[in-house]
């Protein structure tokens, strides 16, 4: 089963610091969970994020816009649902409460690889649309990613892409867009943009794997192992 997007759920709020996400219900055990984040000044930036059982947090990238060491990042984490979740609440916590605005995404990928994504980047810029580029690691892999802006328009996503949820306001603007179909190729160049008015902006971006793809070897008891999908398999033994 191909990576595929399974469902998503968006929140903000202004001077505080957490947001407790709408209930999110996913179609499946084993589904990708990833954060996508805005705030929108003062370098406040995601604490944490708790709700869920035995679900656990980490950090891929985040970015400022322009380098602005005013601005709020935009960030991504990610995490791994073994379980279906029913109703779950995530919230999302943040190091300070004294941004004008904050924006938080929770997205769910069926089919995706429980591990570390792949590979990511980040972008910045003072003006103009928001653009960022990463290049895959492995076959099958979905490209997703997120920007935020200082301002509050909306954006129209690039080519070959779909902004799946957009939020934001007086203050900022946040967009998690992904690509409509997998990568079949390693080593591919992906861009996640949109079409944007706006002031200065950051962008962030990561890959989804396939379970399919191979890890490389392992060596354990002086046997190396070679991971394909959730299995084993023995090579020869290391003299």
């Amino acid at each position: 089963m191909a990576v595929a997007y399974d469902t998503s759920v968006v929140g903000g709020g202004a001077g505080v610091n957490s947001i407790a996400l709408p209930a999110i219900s996913t179609a499946g055990a084993n589904e990708k969970l990833l954060c996508f984040s805005h705030e929108s000044q003062n370098a406040d930036n995601i604490s944490s994020i708790t709700g869920g059982s035995g679900i656990t947090w980490t950090f891929v990238a985040k970015e400022q816009p322009n380098h602005d060491t005013n601005t709020g990042w935009v960030e991504i984490w990610e995490a791994y649902a073994t379980a279906q979740l029913s109703s779950v609440v995530f919230t999302v916590n943040y190091t300070a409460s004294n941004f004008p605005h904050a924006s938080a995404i929770i997205a769910a990928f069926s089919g995706a690889k429980n591990a570390v994504v792949g590979t990511s980047n980040t972008a910045i810029g003072n003006s103009g649309s928001p653009s960022v580029n990463l290049t895959t690691t492995a076959t099958n892999s979905l490209v997703v990613g997120c920007w935020g802006s200082a301002s509050a328009n909306t954006g129209t996503a690039g080519s070959n892409q779909t902004i799946v949820e957009e939020n934001g306001g007086s203050f900022s603007i946040v967009d998690f867009s992904r690509q409509n179909a997998v990568t079949s190729s390693s080593g591919s160049s992906v861009t996640i943009n949109g079409t944007m008015t706006s002031t200065e902006w950051a962008a962030v971006c990561c890959e989804v794997l396939d379970p399919g793809v191979v890890a490389g070897p392992q060596t354990l008891n002086n046997y190396q192992f070679v991971k394909v999908g959730n299995g084993m398999s023995t090579s020869e033994k290391i003299k």
